[in-house]
């Protein structure tokens, strides 16, 4: 009777399960094969000389020696379209005189994103693959302003605006908050880690507390909680919109499109 009943229902299970195990085990690896190709952008394939990179500066980063400016780009000396990297980092060795959002010129030297420098370490090629980030290198001289205007499109338009509202907010924040917490205090409300020493970041990492100043559930939380709070409040405020409607759907519309925003 037992032999007739594992026939009849252990069988059957275990052969779904094994059957659900494949048919996960090839939707994760077709997902990792079509990411893969969606962002597959030009990379540069070995050093170039000094060569003038024009594009949109889409963000600033620490460095330890310089801040690093990562760099949307428009088009750079010598390269066709079909070879010109989507995105470079570049280590800026001089004062810095440009901002978040704003078109640039530089005279660059690019390099391929590194290879580990031992077998088994970390392959940052992997990380700069999917951030399609198809070059690296640093400055000669100064990045400058340029004239040409936003990027085509209504998403890169958007997001060119978004990171010069980060760079404004985060300056706003360092200078409020003082020459020594104003960086961790800009760190965390914007993202924007340009502001922070080296030496801090590096504490941090050896600390374990790094983290910290990702943008996590945590931060998308008081985020919108905070503008859920504030429109729930402002929008009982209005007579003729509170009698008809309850202000909460609103109101936490309004705090989820916040904290998309902010994300």
């Amino acid at each position: 009777i037992l032999i007739a009943l594992g026939r009849r229902f252990l069988l059957p299970s275990l052969l779904q399960l094994c059957v659900w195990l494949a048919f996960g085990a090839a939707l994760g690896m077709s997902s990792a094969a079509l990411r893969a190709r969606l962002v597959a952008a030009p990379v540069i394939v070995a050093e170039t000389g000094p060569v003038m990179v024009e594009g949109w500066l889409s963000e600033i980063e620490t460095g330890a020696k310089g801040p690093r400016l990562r760099i949307d780009v428009h088009a750079i000396a010598g390269l066709t379209p079909e070879t010109t990297p989507k995105t470079v980092r570049l280590t800026h060795r001089s004062r810095l005189e440009v901002s978040s959002g704003r078109f640039v010129r530089c005279w660059g030297v690019l390099r391929p994103p590194p290879a580990p420098s031992m077998e088994g370490e970390y392959d940052f090629r992997r990380q700069a693959w999917f951030e399609q980030l198809g070059g690296v290198g640093y400055v000669q001289g100064r990045c400058r302003g340029g004239t040409l205007g936003a990027p085509d499109g209504i998403l890169p338009d958007i997001r060119m605006k978004v990171a010069a509202f980060r760079r404004q907010l985060a300056a706003h924040v360092n200078i409020a908050a003082g020459d020594r917490a104003g960086g961790f205090a800009a760190a965390l409300v914007s993202g924007d880690r340009s502001y922070m020493r080296v030496e801090d970041q590096v504490a941090l990492r050896n600390s374990g507390l790094a983290h910290l100043l990702a943008i996590s559930g945590l931060h998308m939380a008081i985020v919108g909680g905070l503008v859920f709070y504030l429109m729930r409040r402002l929008l009982a405020c209005i007579e003729p919109l509170a009698l008809r409607v309850a202000v909460q759907k609103p109101a936490a519309i309004i705090a989820l499109a916040a904290s998309l925003a902010y994300l």
